[in-house]
């Protein structure tokens, strides 16, 4: 089983960005290994089950006979690309040809080339009628940083964010602690979110 440097930096967004803390415990181990050109037998268990076009491209490789490619092309393509600065895009891959394989040559973003669909009318405002929005990023999601959270909700006028510590992507699937706080936030929406909620996260222990 061969991984490159651009396979590595997938399964590393990935392993940032998945399903619960266990594949973020494996992390540090892995790129130790990787450093040393050794295939890290946790590494190699999960590129021998990654469904096709999946980590590091979608926060998520759950479930994927469930997974709607149409709708996810559509949101990606008509409301999420067109915000995209491409000159920004090529200065931050500069000389850094994993990162353009991952993130310039995306098999989606090349979709999103014949993906012609309804949907091209620009997106409504984020919070149209002033309803109370709770941003729940975790603390090492790659796919949500808790820093862009945190940027859009001082522009919105009714929105809350709360960070879910020691968390990935999946910050109400896989413990209590962020449903505790979004649970009791939206009880009293227009308060901030009490984070004494989540006063016993989860572990997280590095193997």
């Amino acid at each position: 089983m061969v991984v490159d440097d651009a396979k590595l930096l997938r399964f590393v967004r990935y392993s940032l960005g998945g399903e619960g803390t266990n594949n973020l415990t494996w992390l540090p181990r892995v790129i130790t290994d990787a450093t040393v050109g050794r295939l890290n037998p946790h590494l190699a268990d999960l590129v021998a089950n990654d469904p096709p076009f999946c980590a590091g491209y979608r926060p998520q490789c759950l479930n994927v006979d469930h997974f709607a490619l149409g709708v996810y092309l559509t949101v990606l393509c008509k409301e999420q690309l067109p915000g995209l600065d491409p000159a920004a895009l090529e200065t931050a891959l500069r000389h850094q040809p994993a990162y353009q394989e991952v993130f310039a040559r995306s098999p989606y973003i090349a979709a999103c080339a014949t993906w012609d669909t309804p949907g091209t009318e620009a997106p409504p405002p984020a919070d149209p009628n002033g309803t109370p929005m709770l941003l729940l990023p975790g603390q090492f999601d790659s796919f949500a940083r808790p820093e862009w959270s945190r940027a859009h909700a001082t522009q919105w006028q009714h929105a809350w964010t709360f960070t879910a510590p020691n968390n990935t992507h999946n910050t109400l699937g896989y413990d209590e602690c962020g449903l505790s706080v979004r649970n009791a936030w939206a009880e009293t929406p227009a308060t901030d979110p009490d984070p004494s909620l989540c006063s016993t996260p989860p572990s997280l222990t590095f193997r």
